[in-house]
């Protein structure tokens, strides 16, 4: 991937910004400014860019065993299923929302291009207000046109932290901004941000412990000061995005309301990060930039889902990410809905579009794994003559334990599209299950319409019978 080589002036405020913490009027640049990935992610975006959702779901398969806080309580790791729940889960997003979540460049994209393509889990829109709207979302914090902090921006705001989570002093004011302190200036930021409704008047009140919120800070500071910083430096890319905050809610909206206006619920690194933004740079505007990432319909994908997704975003302290905690394991709200809850969120899933790209997206992934297995029986083939070449010409002793490595390593190849296919396979058939088990259904229900007189929805998105 490329980066490119930014000045300092690209940061510059917006004629006219007032010097305020003020909600910011989003500015969608026209370009996209790329970030440093870390190798998991470019394992994932590579399989991604050849329509490879077997290869993704093995890359966050490697990301999360070298990367979960606790493997031991994965989601991933327990469940020996969770492959086709998750090609299911990523073939509902919309491929470039995918990618842009992947690469960190969503809230830049959904700022401009992508803004029709992405659901935003909350703000003007009230209609999910207090309803049931089982998600995965992920937080991430950007300024108004989208984007993060410079090389030098961001150490500048890692040393911030460590002084508001009390890990160092500031003798000299060096964090101070406006005759503010750095804990001065997080306490304004939070009077500005915080609900009415909450019950916690002083950042650090809410803060239940301030130790292990800079155990976290230090974890995150390490991780960006020993491996993104020299990547970001040594690629010539002076952009880095801070890690997305990946959660799972029932309530989608009020979650995500809550992570806007700095709840206690939401992780405390995670707030404090926000208000030490929002003090170091107030004419930036920094802000949450929120996304739904899966729709959830079934308790078993709310842990997948979240797992998947924060190996997606980097999510955990591991890789820098605001996350301590293990992804899918404090998913106790799902398996506490009725079945007749989980039945209404299905039912209205089917009238959602996603699910009519789910099945385009993996149908397009079996012809991509259809193709590639044809490819490599065909060079099983043609290797299996040269076999037969070389040892009538060598007698076995040169070339021929190198073509029979390859033989086999064709065959594993194989072996592999198949097992990948069969997955592909079992989901489609799923889907198509379910779309008949709904249609069913509703003309049962058709003829009771006809009784009296009303409409009822048809499971394809947008159509009324």
């Amino acid at each position: 991937m490329a980066m490119h080589q930014q000045s300092l002036g690209r940061w510059l405020p917006r004629a006219g910004a007032q010097d305020d913490l003020t909600d910011p009027v989003d500015e969608p640049d026209a370009e996209v400014v790329e970030t440093v990935l870390m190798p998991e992610q470019e394992r994932m975006l590579k399989y991604l860019a050849k329509m490879d959702y077997c290869g993704v779901v093995d890359a966050i398969d490697k990301a999360e065993k070298a990367k979960a806080v606790k493997y031991n309580q994965s989601r991933i790791g327990v469940n020996p299923a969770w492959k086709g729940r998750a090609l299911f889960l990523l073939a509902q997003m919309d491929y470039d929302v995918l990618t842009s979540l992947i690469d960190g460049t969503l809230p830049q994209r959904a700022l401009g291009g992508l803004k029709n393509n992405v659901r935003i889990p909350a703000g003007k829109d009230k209609s999910w207000q207090g309803k049931m709207d089982p998600v995965v979302y992920a937080n991430f914090i950007a300024d108004r046109s989208g984007k993060g902090l410079t090389c030098d921006e961001l150490e500048h705001f890692l040393g911030a932290c460590e002084v508001a989570a009390s890990l160092k002093v500031d003798p000299t004011g060096k964090y101070s901004e406006g005759g503010r302190t750095v804990e001065q200036g997080v306490q304004q930021a939070y009077n500005l941000k915080r609900s009415a409704a909450c019950k916690y008047n002083d950042f650090y009140s809410s803060v239940r412990s301030v130790e292990s919120m800079g155990e976290v800070v230090k974890d995150i500071a390490k991780i960006y000061r020993r491996d993104v910083l020299p990547k970001a430096r040594a690629a010539g890319c002076d952009h880095v995005m801070l890690r997305g905050e990946v959660g799972w809610s029932y309530k989608g909206y009020n979650r995500c309301e809550d992570h806007a206006t700095l709840d206690e619920g939401s992780p405390a690194a995670f707030r404090l990060a926000q208000c030490v933004l929002m003090h170091l740079f107030p004419k930036r505007g920094f802000r949450l930039h929120q996304f739904v990432v899966f729709d959830i319909i079934d308790a078993v994908q709310a842990g997948i889902g979240e797992s998947i997704a924060s190996q997606m975003c980097a999510s955990y302290t591991t890789c820098g990410g605001f996350n301590k905690a293990q992804a899918g394991v404090s998913v106790t709200e799902a398996w506490n809905m009725s079945t007749k809850g989980w039945m209404e969120v299905q039912a209205g899933a089917l009238r959602k579009k996603y699910l009519k790209r789910v099945e385009s997206n993996l149908q397009m992934a079996k012809e991509v794994y259809t193709a590639r297995k044809q490819t490599a029986e065909d060079e099983l083939r043609l290797h299996q003559l040269e076999e037969a070449v070389e040892a009538e010409e060598d007698g076995l002793v040169q070339g021929l334990p190198l073509l029979k490595a390859k033989h086999e390593n064709l065959e594993q190849s194989i072996a592999t599209l198949e097992s990948a296919l069969g997955e592909l396979n079992a989901e489609l058939s799923r889907l198509q299950e379910q779309d008949g088990r709904d249609e069913g259904a509703r003309g049962a229900l058709r003829e009771l319409a006809e009784v009296f007189g009303v409409l009822v929805p048809s499971s394809r998105p947008g159509e009324l019978s």
